[in-house]
Protein backbone atom coordinates (compact mmCIF):
# COMPACT_ATOMS: atom_id res chain seq x y z
CA UNK A 1 0.00 0.00 0.00
CA UNK A 2 2.63 2.66 1.08
CA UNK A 3 4.51 1.65 -2.48
CA UNK A 4 1.23 2.42 -4.27
CA UNK A 5 1.18 5.74 -2.32
CA UNK A 6 4.03 6.52 -2.80
CA UNK A 7 4.18 5.51 -6.81
CA UNK A 8 0.96 7.94 -7.22
CA UNK A 9 3.01 10.86 -5.39
CA UNK A 10 5.42 10.52 -7.78
CA UNK A 11 3.27 10.47 -10.91
CA UNK A 12 1.05 13.34 -9.86
CA UNK A 13 3.87 15.46 -9.38
CA UNK A 14 4.90 14.50 -13.39
CA UNK A 15 1.83 15.44 -13.79
CA UNK A 16 2.17 19.11 -12.45
CA UNK A 17 5.79 19.47 -13.78
CA UNK A 18 5.24 19.36 -16.85
CA UNK A 19 8.46 20.89 -18.78
CA UNK A 20 9.98 21.55 -15.73
CA UNK A 21 13.22 19.33 -14.86
CA UNK A 22 13.49 17.12 -11.85
CA UNK A 23 16.84 19.43 -11.55
CA UNK A 24 15.13 22.27 -11.37
CA UNK A 25 12.36 21.08 -9.12
CA UNK A 26 15.25 20.08 -6.51
CA UNK A 27 17.30 23.07 -6.87
CA UNK A 28 13.96 25.27 -6.08
CA UNK A 29 12.98 22.84 -3.02
CA UNK A 30 16.71 22.77 -1.78
CA UNK A 31 16.60 18.66 -1.96
CA UNK A 32 18.74 17.20 -3.53
CA UNK A 33 18.29 15.81 -7.24
CA UNK A 34 19.74 12.26 -6.01
CA UNK A 35 17.29 12.25 -3.30
CA UNK A 36 13.91 12.83 -5.68
CA UNK A 37 15.44 9.67 -8.04
CA UNK A 38 16.07 7.20 -5.48
CA UNK A 39 12.59 7.75 -4.31
CA UNK A 40 11.05 7.68 -7.47
CA UNK A 41 12.96 4.83 -8.95
CA UNK A 42 12.12 2.93 -5.64
CA UNK A 43 8.68 4.39 -4.68
CA UNK A 44 9.72 5.71 -1.54
CA UNK A 45 7.68 9.13 -0.02
CA UNK A 46 10.04 12.18 0.94
CA UNK A 47 10.31 13.54 4.24
CA UNK A 48 7.21 15.58 4.84
CA UNK A 49 9.84 18.50 4.66
CA UNK A 50 10.56 17.55 1.27
CA UNK A 51 6.81 17.20 0.05
CA UNK A 52 5.85 19.88 1.66
CA UNK A 53 8.80 22.21 -0.75
CA UNK A 54 7.92 20.12 -3.71
CA UNK A 55 3.97 20.82 -3.24
CA UNK A 56 4.56 24.22 -2.29
CA UNK A 57 6.87 24.51 -6.00
CA UNK A 58 4.45 23.00 -7.77
CA UNK A 59 1.43 25.17 -6.46
CA UNK A 60 -0.41 22.54 -5.30
CA UNK A 61 -1.08 20.40 -1.70
CA UNK A 62 0.68 17.64 -0.24
CA UNK A 63 -3.04 16.05 0.58
CA UNK A 64 -3.28 15.94 -3.62
CA UNK A 65 0.05 14.77 -3.82
CA UNK A 66 -0.86 12.08 -1.31
CA UNK A 67 -4.52 11.23 -2.80
CA UNK A 68 -5.68 12.68 -5.28
CA UNK A 69 -8.27 15.11 -3.77
CA UNK A 70 -8.45 18.83 -3.67
CA UNK A 71 -6.20 19.88 -6.41
CA UNK A 72 -4.73 23.37 -6.34
CA UNK A 73 -2.70 23.40 -9.29
CA UNK A 74 -2.52 26.29 -11.60
CA UNK A 75 -4.29 25.79 -14.94
CA UNK A 76 -5.37 29.50 -16.02
CA UNK A 77 -3.00 30.25 -19.03
CA UNK A 78 -2.28 33.95 -18.27
CA UNK A 79 -0.92 32.39 -14.67
CA UNK A 80 1.18 29.65 -16.32
CA UNK A 81 2.53 32.29 -18.21
CA UNK A 82 3.74 34.23 -15.05
CA UNK A 83 4.89 30.90 -13.46
CA UNK A 84 7.11 30.38 -16.65
CA UNK A 85 8.51 33.84 -16.54
CA UNK A 86 9.07 33.17 -13.17
CA UNK A 87 11.33 30.31 -13.40
CA UNK A 88 13.10 32.29 -15.75
CA UNK A 89 13.38 35.33 -13.24
CA UNK A 90 15.18 32.48 -11.44
CA UNK A 91 17.44 31.82 -13.84
CA UNK A 92 18.12 34.84 -13.98
CA UNK A 93 19.29 35.95 -10.76
CA UNK A 94 21.54 32.71 -10.23
CA UNK A 95 23.38 33.14 -13.83
CA UNK A 96 23.20 37.13 -12.03
CA UNK A 97 25.02 36.34 -8.58
CA UNK A 98 27.54 34.52 -10.37
CA UNK A 99 28.83 37.35 -12.75
CA UNK A 100 29.05 39.40 -9.74
CA UNK A 101 30.67 36.68 -7.36
CA UNK A 102 32.93 36.00 -10.76
CA UNK A 103 33.38 40.69 -10.67
CA UNK A 104 34.15 40.29 -7.06
CA UNK A 105 36.62 37.79 -7.19
CA UNK A 106 38.41 39.88 -10.13
CA UNK A 107 38.43 43.11 -7.76
CA UNK A 108 40.34 40.70 -4.97
CA UNK A 109 42.63 39.19 -7.26
CA UNK A 110 43.30 42.49 -8.75
CA UNK A 111 43.80 44.11 -5.01
CA UNK A 112 46.23 40.90 -4.02
CA UNK A 113 48.22 41.64 -7.38
CA UNK A 114 48.07 45.69 -6.04
CA UNK A 115 48.88 44.91 -2.74
CA UNK A 116 51.94 42.20 -3.69
CA UNK A 117 53.30 45.21 -6.56
CA UNK A 118 53.34 47.47 -2.94
CA UNK A 119 55.15 44.98 -1.24
CA UNK A 120 58.15 44.35 -3.92
CA UNK A 121 58.33 48.01 -4.42
CA UNK A 122 59.14 48.83 -0.63
CA UNK A 123 61.49 45.53 -0.57
CA UNK A 124 63.31 47.28 -4.03
CA UNK A 125 63.63 50.45 -2.07
CA UNK A 126 65.45 48.61 0.87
Amino acid sequence: MKNEVAMMFWKRVDALRGPISLKKIAEGCSVTLGSIRNQRCFNTLPSLEDANAIASYLNTSIDYLLTGDSPRSITDPIILSIVHDLENDRTLISITRTFIDSVIHRQNLIEMERETESQKQKIEQY
